[in-house]
């Protein structure tokens, strides 16, 4: 989640947003932002959505992964998370589409 984290923040300062303006956009709390931000708070499933529905291009963190430790990368992770969450929806309905 970390990669995702970072992306959001480049885009944030590419955009030249506050965190107000910028969580406005993602369609999340400048609280919540703030504390995501700050590591306070971990992305969650619901946010994860929110952030891929606005900027689908950041799907392409979670297939990309190279890291041969983790096969699934962070697309596993996704799964991990929504299956820990009683969600049964799959990785396909999870994922924007581009």
């Amino acid at each position: 989640m970390k990669e995702i984290l970072i992306e959001l923040s480049k885009k944030q300062e590419e955009l030249n947003m506050s965190d107000y303006t910028f969580s406005k956009k993602l369609g999340i709390p400048r609280t919540t932002w703030r504390a995501i931000r700050s590591g306070k708070r971990k992305i969650g499933v619901k946010t994860l959505q929110i952030i891929l529905n606005t900027y689908p291009e950041m799907a392409i963190l979670f297939v990309n992964k190279s890291n041969n430790s983790s096969k699934l990368g962070l697309l596993g992770t996704i799964k991990r998370m929504v299956t820990r969450n009683g969600n049964s929806r799959s990785k396909k309905e999870l994922m924007p589409q581009m």
